[in-house]
């Protein structure tokens, strides 16, 4: 049940087609030029300190929703899925939590093949 509902998270940001009249748009209640004070404490003044992206992101995106893509797989990069002013965004972002967000070629190979999937639509 937990597959189907993952399925069927995914697919609700894919578009049906190549076609861009195809593209998913989705009702926003989130003002878009809505003010983040939280942003100014996450990223930490030191550069030594870590800090979760995921965090980062949950404020940025619509209604704090995202979709990662191989979430256990070279966590020091995120590849995901979320909608921004109602419209569906892919997202790359380095990972400070998980080897300080330094690319290797597991992060650098997943980073790819998201940009890949993205381009298709």
């Amino acid at each position: 049940v937990m597959a189907l509902r993952a399925v069927r998270d995914l697919v609700s940001y894919l578009p049906l087609s190549c076609d861009a009249s195809t593209l998913p748009s989705h009702r926003v209640t989130d003002p878009p030029h809505r003010s983040v004070p939280a942003l100014d404490h996450f990223v930490p003044d030191d550069s030594n300190t870590s800090y979760d992206m995921k965090h980062v992101l949950f404020h940025l995106v619509d209604h704090g929703r995202f979709f990662e893509l191989m979430p256990n797989h070279a966590r020091n990069i995120l590849t995901c899925f979320a909608r921004m002013a109602g419209q569906t965004v892919g997202i790359v972002a380095n990972n400070p939590l998980h080897k300080a967000g330094c690319l290797d070629i597991a992060s650098s190979t997943k980073a790819a093949r998201f940009v890949r999937f993205c381009d298709a639509f």
